[in-house]
């Protein structure tokens, strides 16, 4: 025992000290050192801010560019990462603010400035946060160049990185079947988003090019060309939409519905009483909100006969908002011979509407 008290008086107690010392005199030091380095990076900022505000208002001269851009390198820690990284960031910011000829002006400032360098090294960095960080600066600064650096990861087993290049990629494209075709059937939501996005920001109306999207057998790329469809307001071709009605994937068929409702395809109300009752309760559910939208008598005579026959909790709750939003007369009416039902008709009214 004595050893034991020994060994921690003489050897534990002064390293765990030295220990806590050190590791006070660290977190000091980096304290300071973040502090610093916030200072510097507002200070940097703002002088960046200001040159490309500039750059981009005047009047293009390739060579008065040139000598500016020259004097602006030797004005900041050009060669720091993080500078770097801060004069893409602001040309971005810039560039969302921008229309017109001037957007082309920042992108020829990424490139002059070697700045797709950097950006290509952030792809080639392990690390799949840091290759994300790369694809988004070539999708902002339009770099097409870079499209053969995004291409080996299009196929990538991280879900992250396969789904950002993707969309980079898409982004630097032509919106080509050619180009569509490699877009994997699982991107996250907001990759979805984002491809919308730049397919808006491209086309100004429906673009003919993209009817392919909803032959595709590629399920994301059919749910693409229905949201494109919809968003127009693009009617045409009518029956190949209600085909997909009977896709294999849910998720189509929900968004088959989403699109009918849209583009209000009222010759579409008979076929999905038809099918209602035989499909799963999430596109019975859908399937409701969209009859709410498109439907007609037939719609209010069809839940009348089917919903004393509605199992699930659920789907009887859509089949009575559908009624409700209908034609409430027959919604009081229906609610009468049943007190569930009544019940379900005043929770529509109150929390539903």
């Amino acid at each position: 025992m004595d050893t034991f008290l020994y060994y921690i008086k003489n050897f534990a107690i002064p390293i765990l000290l030295v220990g806590i010392l050190f590791a006070s005199i660290f977190l000091i030091f980096k304290r300071l050192h973040n502090q610093w380095s916030y200072k510097n990076k507002k200070k940097y900022r703002t002088f960046i801010q200001h040159f490309l505000i500039e750059i981009t208002i005047e009047e293009f001269n390739k060579q008065k560019v040139k000598q500016k851009l020259k004097l602006f390198r030797n004005s900041i820690p050009f060669n720091s990462a993080w500078c770097k990284e801060l004069i893409i960031d602001e040309m971005i910011r810039l560039k969302k603010n921008l229309k017109g000829d001037k957007l082309v002006i920042i992108s020829i400032l990424y490139k002059s400035l070697k700045l797709h360098k950097y950006s290509s090294k952030l792809i080639y960095d392990f690390r799949a946060y840091k290759k994300c960080i790369g694809f988004y600066h070539f999708m902002m600064m339009d770099y097409y160049k870079g499209k053969h650096l995004i291409i080996p990861y299009l196929q990538s087993e991280n879900d992250l990185i396969r789904s950002n290049a993707n969309v980079t990629y898409i982004a630097l494209t032509d919106l080509s079947e050619e180009h569509l075709i490699h877009t994997p059937e699982k991107i996250s939501k907001l990759n979805v988003i984002k491809i919308m996005d730049i397919i808006y920001s491209k086309k100004k109306e429906y673009p003919k090019s993209l009817d392919f999207l909803i032959a595709s057998k590629n399920a994301l790329l059919i749910k693409i060309g229905l949201k494109i469809r919809a968003f127009y307001n693009h009617r045409a071709d009518t029956d190949q939409i209600l085909q997909l009605l009977y896709h294999r994937s849910e998720s189509v068929q929900i968004e088959v519905l989403k699109t009918i409702s849209k583009l209000f395809l009222i010759e579409a109300e008979d076929k999905l009483l038809d099918i209602i009752t035989s499909q799963s309760k999430k596109f019975q559910i859908n399937c409701y909100k969209c009859l709410s939208t498109i439907g007609s008598n037939n719609t209010t005579n069809f839940i009348i006969k089917t919903i004393h026959g509605i199992k699930d909790v659920d789907v009887q709750f859509s089949a009575i908002y559908c009624i409700e939003h209908l034609n409430p007369i027959q919604a009081e009416q229906l609610a009468t011979t049943n007190f569930e039902l009544e019940k379900m008709l005043k929770h529509v009214k109150t929390v539903w509407k």
